[in-house]
């Protein structure tokens, strides 16, 4: 159990890293990975890291496992130093490139997974196969990880994190080789991991999927967090206008609409005359189909910040 059960399940503060190594002649290099960071991930909320390579989001989630050490200030996990085992009992993670035993079948990995995170051996299998049948691997539940494609070994990857019903995830690249579906069934599973009580911090160069599931974002440029924001927030600073789309016999008086086929029509707007819109179709008893937000979304954002668009990796 965590140390205190208030406690933020990750709060850094004037947190920094600096790698130390030597080049071929034997000169002395030092990098500065990651600079002066504040952060505070809520319980309950999905928070995602975006940034280029090397912009600090590796490092932020390695410091947050224990994997490396800060060179300064300090960072808590469950309430205790990042490097205490007791903060990590509630934890699972994915990391970039998932490593699992290549011989041991799913159902005996996700199973294991949930008994050494303290499940006795029938909620273990139980849970185990639960997570099995939303990640669609049943059916290949007891052949081997290697003869998995990439975006069921993905799955399984993603199960594993979820094995033992942590409460605290953490999750390099989640989407990595999972098809347009499945990032949607993912997706839908994480939600609902949260919507159980679960914490989920991730980082993603897929900035849509960061849009679809993220409460929070922050934007790291340089090792610094230069941005931090609901994406619902930062979408809005990019929105340009709608497409709206209706049915009817005709379109309104003085609308610019296109008719798209027999009764249904599309029409641009700029933003802030949306709702005058939406009031004269509903006046004019006109049926409302869709409403479409036009502009660059979280990747405008991202480039008004950064100077760059991240190259995707999946």
């Amino acid at each position: 159990m965590a140390a205190d059960e208030a406690s933020h399940p990750l709060e850094a503060r004037h947190l920094g890293k600096t790698y130390r190594n030597r080049n071929w002649t034997g000169r002395r290099l030092e990098t500065e990975a990651l600079r002066d960071l504040a952060l505070t991930v809520r319980r309950g909320e999905v928070y995602g890291l975006v940034g280029h390579n090397g912009s600090g989001k590796s490092t932020t989630l390695k410091l947050a496992l224990g994997l490396i050490f800060p060179s300064r200030g300090r960072i808590r996990v469950n309430g205790y130093p990042s490097g205490d085992a007791r903060g990590r009992e509630d934890l699972g993670f994915l990391p970039e490139n998932p490593s699992l035993m290549p011989h041991i079948p799913a159902r005996q990995l996700l199973s294991g997974a949930g008994r050494v995170r303290g499940l006795h051996r029938q909620p273990a299998r139980a849970h185990a196969d639960q997570l099995l049948e939303r990640l669609g691997l049943t059916e290949v539940a007891g052949k081997p990880i290697q003869q998995y494609s990439k975006g069921m070994a993905q799955r399984a990857a993603i199960g594993f994190a979820l094995a033992g019903r942590p409460r605290f995830l953490i999750l390099d690249e989640p989407m990595t080789g999972l098809d347009p579906l499945w990032r949607h069934h993912v997706t839908e599973l994480l939600r609902d991991f949260c919507q159980e009580g679960g914490t989920i911090l991730f980082s993603s160069h897929i900035l849509s999927d960061v849009e679809r599931i993220a409460d929070r974002v922050g934007i790291f440029n340089q090792g610094r967090l230069i941005r931090e924001a609901r994406p619902t927030d930062l979408l809005g600073e990019q929105l340009t206008g709608y497409t709206v789309r209706f049915r009817g016999a005709r379109a309104p008086d003085g609308w610019e609409a296109i008719e798209e086929g027999a009764g249904l029509w599309r029409t641009a707007l700029p933003a802030a005359d949306l709702w005058a819109a939406l009031n004269t179709l509903q006046q004019d008893g006109l049926e409302l189909l869709e409403i479409q937000p036009k502009g660059t979304g979280l990747e405008g954002t991202f480039i008004a910040a950064t100077g760059e668009a991240p190259a995707p990796n999946a």
